[in-house]
């Protein structure tokens, strides 16, 4: 993994949700502001969105999401088929 996919917490680019999504900013956001975060870092966006697509995963995801409903089961049973 090199630093180009993650950004560690205390890193200030992954305070852009834009970089690391909504809950990666918001950790490390809580992380610089000195609260008790875990050490950790966040994969970022374009990194996801890159092994999605080199994988040729998005069309199994997108029909996962399109028969999934609010049902906790059916969420559990859709992330256990796109593992």
């Amino acid at each position: 993994m090199t630093d180009a996919m993650i950004r560690w917490l205390t890193d200030s680019e992954a305070t852009d949700p834009g970089r690391t999504g909504g809950k990666g900013a918001n950790l490390a956001v809580l992380a610089r502001a000195g609260l008790p975060v875990p050490p950790g870092f966040v994969v970022v966006t374009a990194a996801y969105v890159q092994f999605v697509g080199e994988h040729r995963l998005d069309a199994l995801i997108q029909s996962e999401l399109a028969d999934i409903g609010a049902d906790p089961d059916a969420v559990d049973a859709a992330s256990s088929r796109l593992r």
